[in-house]
């Protein structure tokens, strides 16, 4: 049976970062590249996903801007976790490079790609180059505290 966008498996989704120019400004930035795995694990879903995480087609020179109710990221320690909806939570490892620039910028480009993307960071400079298969957007980004 096929996952809906809200319940997508976290394991058919690839999660890439890196430090790289804002496609806008050209400052350094803190990137995150999401994208299927695999061709089984693109459906309808994919794009449906990407909407729900409040993520749009890069139109005019207009990075949308995703408030923080919708999708965050939140810095653990050596990890970051995208959060969205009630409990979607996608994470991996990140980094110190990569944690200064998300902190400095006070938020991270996520791009979400509808075809799997199994390079090396290498072959991103050719994957993006398809911009009518992504969705992206600034999300606001935060330490995480421990709670008392």
């Amino acid at each position: 049976m096929a996952s809906s966008p809200a319940t997508q498996d976290p394991r058919e989704l690839g999660l890439t970062g890196w430090v790289g120019e804002h496609p806008i400004n050209g400052t350094d930035v803190a990137h995150l590249l999401l994208s299927p795995r695999s061709s089984t694990a693109v459906a309808e879903g994919v794009e449906l996903l990407a909407e729900l995480l409040g993520l749009r087609p890069l139109k005019n020179g207009v990075m949308p801007d995703i408030p923080a109710v919708i999708t965050r990221a939140e810095l653990r320690g050596s990890d970051v976790h995208v959060l969205y909806g009630d409990d979607g939570d996608l994470t991996r490892p990140v980094t110190p490079e990569w944690t200064d620039a998300a902190i400095k910028q006070r938020f991270v480009i996520v791009t979400f790609g509808t075809a799997p993307f199994t390079g090396d960071l290498a072959a991103l400079d050719r994957y993006l180059e398809r911009d009518d298969r992504l969705f992206v957007g600034e999300i606001p980004v935060t330490r995480h505290t421990a709670q008392a």
